[in-house]
C-alpha cells in the first residue's frame, strides 16, 4: 500500500495505478485502461486503444482500427456500453441489408476518453448480452478531477497510398474541464475533427476456387505438377480492384455535474459521433471458368495452388467503377443521480436516450458498380507472387 501510494503522481506511473486499481478492486476478470490525463490516449481512435489489452484482437478498414474480438468472440458477441448504458450499432453492408449489432470503433476518437474497461466475466450490474465480453467506454467526469484542464493538439495524418486525395490531412482536438463553487459545479466540454485520404490496390481471386483431389493426371505439363492425392485448388478469377477512400470525423462531447452536498451527484451528459466515408472504386478482371490452361507453375507441397496461371478459357475482360458515400451517426444523452445516504446503501437513477443511424450520403446509394465487358479475350497470365 505504501508503495502504491508513492505511484500516485500525474502521468504515465498514474494511468498504470489506476489501471492497476480497477483490476484489482474487482470481483471477476477485468483490464482496463485509463488516459494519463484527460485527453491523452496516443491512438486515433478506440478500437486502436483496445488491441493494448491482453485477449483482445481488432480487425482494419481502410488501414484504421474498426471492430474488436475478445477471446475469440467476433465483433457480433460483444456488448458495448457507454458510461454503463447499452450504445446502439447501425451497420451497412454492400450488397445486403445487416444484421450485425457490432459497434465500429472507428466512429470514436479516445481524445475525450477517460478510459475502458472489459469485462471477461458478467456481473449482476452490467448489461447481458456479452458472451465475449462487456466494454465499458467512459467520458470525462469533471468532478473526478477537480481544477482547471484545458488542451488543444493539431497534427497531420501522412498516408501517400491515396490516388486522388491530400498525403497530408488535418486532426484537431481540444478539451476543456473545470471546476466551480469549491468544487461542487463541473463543467467539461471536448471536441475532435479528423480526416484521411487512403487508398487500397488489391488482387484476388474474388468468386472462390475449383478444388479436387489429384489423380496424377492433372495439369502435368505445369512446373510443380501435382501427384496423386494432393489437394489442388485453381481460382475461378482475378479481380484487381484500385479504391480511394476519403474519410471525415467528427465527435464532439459536453458533460455537466453538480455535488451539492458530499452524497449526492448529478450528472448530465451528451456525446455525438459523426463518421462519413466516400469511395470511389476501379476494377479489372477476368474470367477462367473451370481451369483450362495451357501452362503455368504451382507451389511446392502437396497443397497446391498456383505461382504462374496461364488461362485458356473464359473470353471476357471485365471493367467496373463504382462511387458512393456513407454517413454513420451516434447520439446520446443521459443523466444520471445517485444519492449515498449511509455507507451500506447507494441509490442511483440513470435515463438515457441514445440512437444510431448509417445510411447512403446521398442518391448513389451506400454501394454501386457499372460494369463493362469486352468479349474477345485469348489468353491470360497472372503471377499470384
Amino acid at each position: 500500500r505504501q508503495r502504491q501510494m508513492c505511484i500516485r503522481d500525474s502521468g504515465m506511473r498514474h494511468s498504470l495505478a489506476a489501471s492497476m486499481d480497477v483490476k484489482r478492486d474487482s470481483q471477476g476478470v477485468v483490464d482496463a485502461i485509463t488516459a494519463e490525463d484527460m485527453g491523452s490516449f496516443p491512438d486515433s481512435n478506440l478500437a486502436e486503444s483496445l488491441q493494448r489489452i491482453t485477449g483482445v484482437s481488432i480487425d482494419r478498414v481502410n488501414g484504421e482500427g474498426s471492430k474488436v474480438t475478445v477471446r475469440g468472440f467476433g465483433p457480433d458477441f460483444n456488448m458495448i456500453t457507454l458510461n454503463g448504458r447499452l450504445m446502439p450499432a447501425a451497420n451497412l453492408e454492400d450488397q445486403t441489408a445487416s444484421a450485425s449489432r457490432s459497434f465500429d470503433f472507428a466512429q470514436l476518437s479516445s481524445d475525450a476518453v477517460a478510459g475502458i474497461e472489459v469485462y471477461k466475466t458478467g456481473k449482476a450490474r452490467l448489461a447481458s448480452g456479452g458472451l465475449g465480453s462487456t466494454i465499458n467506454i467512459k467520458t470525462t467526469r469533471p468532478l473526478e478531477n477537480p481544477g482547471l484542464t484545458a488542451g488543444l493538439s493539431a497534427g497531420g495524418v501522412y498516408d501517400t497510398t491515396n490516388e486522388n486525395g491530400d498525403d497530408v490531412t488535418p486532426e484537431l482536438s481540444g478539451i476543456y474541464s473545470n471546476t466551480f463553487f469549491d468544487d461542487t459545479v463541473g463543467v467539461a466540454l471536448s471536441g475532435s475533427y479528423l480526416e484521411r485520404d487512403s487508398g487500397a490496390r488489391t488482387g484476388q481471386p474474388s468468386a472462390g476456387w475449383n478444388t479436387f483431389i489429384s489423380n496424377g493426371s492433372e495439369y502435368q505439363d505445369w512446373v510443380n505438377p501435382p501427384q496423386a492425392g494432393d489437394v489442388v485448388g485453381i481460382p475461378q478469377n482475378f479481380l484487381y480492384t484500385l479504391e480511394d477512400v476519403e474519410q471525415e470525423r467528427t465527435n464532439y462531447q459536453l458533460t455537466l455535474q453538480w455535488q451539492p452536498i458530499e452524497s449526492v451527484r448529478a450528472t448530465l451528459d451528451y456525446t455525438y459521433s459523426e463518421f462519413e466515408v466516400e469511395q470511389r472504386r476501379q476494377e479489372l478482371s477476368t474470367w477462367f471458368g473451370s481451369g483450362a490452361s495451357d501452362g503455368g507453375e504451382f507451389t511446392g507441397g502437396n497443397i497446391k495452388a498456383p505461382v504462374v496461371f496461364n488461362g485458356t478459357e473464359g473470353p471476357d475482360s471485365a471493367m467496373a467503377v463504382g462511387e458512393w458515400g456513407r454517413t454513420t451517426e451516434n447520439d446520446s444523452v443521459g443523466f444520471n443521480l445517485v444519492w449515498d445516504p449511509n455507507e451500506n446503501w447507494t441509490l442511483a437513477f440513470d435515463y438515457h436516450d441514445s440512437s444510431a443511424e448509417a445510411k447512403p450520403e446521398d442518391y448513389r446509394g451506400s454501394n454501386n458498380v457499372v460494369t463493362a465487358a469486352s468479349f474477345d479475350r485469348m489468353r491470360t497470365s497472372v503471377r499470384y507472387n
